[in-house]
C-alpha cells in the first residue's frame, strides 16, 4: 500500500496542474479593471522600467516580475498575470499535498488522497482566490509564501515521527523573509513565528540559522534604494534616501486606512461575512468547514489554534482596513476554510458507520466544486473588462503632440503609466499626477523624468508647495492640456478631456 509520503507529491502536482490550467485559460492580454486589479499599471510600469511601485515597494514581486518579462511569448500584461497564476496554483497544490500528508497519519492513504484533492481544489477554485490568480497583482505570490510559512510552522511545532532535515526549516525561513518582501501583511503571523522559534530553543544553532535565513530573505528590500538611485520614471518615495525608504516600506500614505473606517462600514462588512463565505464554498462547503474546525480541535488543539489564529487575524485585518479592496486580505482565511472543509469531509467519512456515506459526502463536495466552476468563470474572468485599455488608447489618440496630461487618481494614472513609461508610447506627452505633486520626492522625480518641463522650484527638505502642481499649466503655456477624471460608476471609470473637447463615451465591454 502506498504511504502518504509517496502519494502527497502526486496529489500536490495534480491539483497544481488543474488549477494552473483553469487560471491560464482566462489570463488577460491587456489591462483590465476587474477583480480589484487597479494597481496593475503601476506594477507593470515599475517592472518594465526597473522602477518602484506604490508602498511598500514589493521588491520580491518586482524581481520575479522582471524575470518573467524575459519570456519570449505573451504581452507584458499576460506575463505579469503569470506571476499570479503560477504561484497561486502552486499554493493550492502544496496545500493539497500537506492535507494528504496530515490525514495520511490517521486514516487510509486513499481517504487522505481524496481529502487532499478536495482541500486543494476548494481553495484554488474559490471565487476570491480565482479572481486574484488571473490579474496582475501580488496576492498569488503572497499566498504561496503564506503556505511556506505554514509549512515551516508545521515542521517546527508539529514534528512528525521522522522530523524534516534542518536545511528544510532554514530554507522555509528564508522563504518567509522573501515573502515579507512581497507583502508585509505576512507579518500578521509574527506571534506564531516567535512561538516557533521558542519551541526550538533547545536547538540553539538551528534556531539562529533560521533567524539568519529569514533576515537575509528580508534584505531583498535593499533592491529599492539601488533601483531608486537610477531615477526611473516610476519612483515612489525616492527610496534612495533614508526618509524616502522608510516612507515607502512602512506604507506611510496608507496608515490612516487602518482602524479608521467610515461610520457603518464595519457593521456592513460584518453582515457580509456569511454571504461572502457562502459565495466562496457554497452551503455544503460551509457546513463541512464548520464540522472540520471542530474535528481539528479534537485531533490537536495546538494545530486548531494555529489555524484559528491564521483565519481570525486575516479576517480582522480585512474588516479593519478601510480600502475599497480590503476583501482581498481574506485570502488566508479562505485557505484555512479549505483546510477545515477537508477536515469536515474526513469527519463525515470517519463518523458514519458505513464508509459509503463518507464517500458520498466526498463525491457531493467534489461535484459541488465542479458545478460551481461555470459561475465562477463568469464572475472572475477579467478579459471582458477592458475599459482601462480603451481609456488609454482613446487618450493617446486625442492628445495633441507635447500635451501636458494632468491625472487625479490611480484609476486614471496607472494605465497611462503602463503605456507611456512601460511600453514607451507617446514619449512626447508629459504626465503629471497632481495629488503626488505635494511630495518633494515626486517633484524631483518629475524633473528628472521630464527635464524640459518648466516647474516651480523644489523646496529644500521634505517640505512641499501645495500649489506646486497647479502652477504647471501656466508655466508651460505652449503645451496643450489634457485633464483626466474618474466618472462615478458603478463601476467608476477613467475619462478625460483635452483642450475642452470631451472624449467619446466608451462602454466597459
Amino acid at each position: 500500500m502506498n504511504s502518504p509520503a509517496r502519494i502527497s507529491p502526486g496529489i500536490a502536482g495534480l491539483v497544481g496542474l488543474i488549477t494552473a490550467g483553469l487560471y491560464l485559460s482566462v489570463l488577460p492580454r491587456q489591462l483590465t479593471g476587474s477583480n480589484y486589479g487597479m494597481d496593475a499599471g503601476d506594477f507593470l510600469s515599475a517592472i518594465l522600467t526597473a522602477g518602484i511601485p506604490h508602498p511598500s515597494g514589493y521588491p520580491t514581486y518586482l524581481l520575479l516580475g522582471r524575470l518573467l518579462q524575459q519570456l519570449p511569448f505573451g504581452t507584458p500584461v499576460f506575463k505579469g498575470a503569470l506571476l499570479s497564476a503560477l504561484p497561486m496554483a502552486a499554493a493550492a497544490g502544496l496545500l493539497a499535498g500537506w492535507a494528504v500528508w496530515f490525514w495520511g497519519q490517521v486514516v487510509s492513504p486513499r481517504r487522505a488522497a481524496v481529502t487532499g484533492l478536495i482541500t486543494g481544489l476548494a481553495f484554488g477554485t474559490a471565487p476570491l482566490v480565482f479572481s486574484q490568480a488571473v490579474i496582475v497583482e501580488v496576492q498569488g505570490l503572497h499566498m504561496l509564501f503564506w503556505v511556506c510559512l505554514c509549512a515551516w510552522l508545521m515542521l517546527v511545532l508539529f514534528p512528525a515521527a521522522r522530523p524534516a532535515p534542518g536545511w528544510a526549516r532554514v530554507a522555509l525561513a528564508g522563504g518567509v523573509g522573501l515573502g515579507l518582501g512581497n507583502h508585509l501583511t505576512l507579518a500578521l503571523m509574527a506571534p506564531l513565528l516567535v512561538w516557533g522559534f521558542w519551541r526550538q530553543r533547545a536547538a540553539f544553532r538551528q534556531v539562529w540559522l533560521q533567524i539568519l535565513a529569514l533576515a537575509l530573505g528580508s534584505l531583498v528590500y535593499l533592491y529599492l534604494p539601488l533601483a531608486a538611485r537610477l531615477n526611473p520614471p516610476v519612483n515612489w518615495g525616492g527610496a534612495h534616501t533614508w526618509p524616502g525608504l522608510v516612507w515607502e516600506v512602512s506604507g506611510a500614505p496608507y496608515r490612516d486606512l487602518l482602524l479608521h473606517l467610515p461610520d457603518g462600514l464595519l457593521v456592513e462588512r460584518l453582515r457580509g461575512l456569511l454571504p461572502f463565505f457562502l459565495d466562496q464554498f457554497g452551503p455544503l462547503g460551509l457546513a463541512l468547514a464548520a464540522l472540520g474546525a471542530g474535528r481539528f480541535f479534537v485531533l490537536d488543539r495546538r494545530l486548531a489554534g494555529v489555524l484559528f489564529y491564521s483565519w481570525a487575524v486575516s479576517l480582522a485585518f480585512s474588516l479593519a482596513y478601510a480600502s475599497s479592496d480590503a476583501v482581498v486580505y481574506r485570502l488566508p482565511a479562505c485557505l484555512v476554510m479549505a483546510v477545515w472543509l477537508g477536515g469536515g469531509v474526513m469527519a463525515v467519512w470517519a463518523g458514519l458507520r458505513r464508509g459509503l456515506w463518507g464517500q458520498a459526502a466526498a463525491l457531493a463536495m467534489a461535484l459541488s466544486l465542479l458545478l460551481r466552476l461555470p459561475a465562477t468563470f463568469s464572475q472572475v474572468d477579467p478579459r471582458p473588462f477592458s475599459q482601462p485599455a480603451q481609456y488609454v488608447e482613446s487618450l493617446l489618440a486625442q492628445a495633441l503632440p507635447g500635451a501636458l496630461v494632468l491625472t487625479e487618481s490611480s484609476e486614471e494614472t496607472f494605465p497611462l503609466w503602463y503605456v507611456h513609461f512601460g511600453l514607451g508610447r507617446r514619449a512626447d506627452l508629459r504626465v503629471v499626477v497632481l495629488p503626488l505633486t505635494r511630495y518633494t520626492w515626486y517633484q524631483r522625480s518629475l524633473i528628472a523624468t521630464y527635464p524640459d518641463l518648466r516647474t516651480p522650484p523644489v523646496e529644500p527638505g521634505d517640505r512641499a508647495d501645495a500649489a506646486w502642481g497647479d502652477r504647471l499649466p501656466e508655466m508651460n503655456p505652449m503645451r496643450p492640456t489634457c485633464t483626466t477624471r474618474l466618472d462615478p460608476g458603478p463601476p467608476p471609470q477613467a475619462a478625460f478631456e483635452c483642450d475642452g473637447v470631451p472624449n467619446l463615451n466608451m462602454d466597459d465591454k
